[in-house]
């Protein structure tokens, strides 16, 4: 996604602006965090992250074992800054990608294991 067509993280609702500033996410986990914010609950897959997580750059981004790097060092950044937020981003399976959802008592990456 090119950047003039990202929405602007003024979008993004409040709380989350706040999240990201507080906890001081890296720009990956931050690209992590709105692109599933973005997909409003949906499961959204690895591709579609890296587009969020690379639109910046002119070739598309690093090489696919470098963005799965990328992405699980994200992931397992975000697995830390939600704690006690109540927000987790689950995997919903290998195929069907991650999603953002409200968890009791605080987040922490997951897998769904019943999806």
């Amino acid at each position: 996604m090119c950047s003039g067509c990202r929405p602007a993280l003024a979008d993004l609702d409040l709380m989350l602006i706040d999240l990201m500033n507080e906890r001081g996410l890296s720009e990956d986990a931050q690209s992590v965090l709105e692109a599933v914010y973005l997909a409003g609950g949906r499961p959204i897959i690895a591709d579609q992250i890296f587009d969020r997580m690379f639109d910046h750059d002119p070739d598309g981004g690093p090489p696919p074992v470098r963005m799965y790097a990328e992405l699980n060092a994200a992931l397992a950044e975000l697995d830390t800054a939600l704690l006690g937020t109540g927000l987790a981003i689950v995997r919903q399976g290998r195929r069907d990608g991650w999603r953002l959802v409200i968890t009791p008592g605080g987040g922490a990456y997951v897998v769904d294991r019943a999806a």
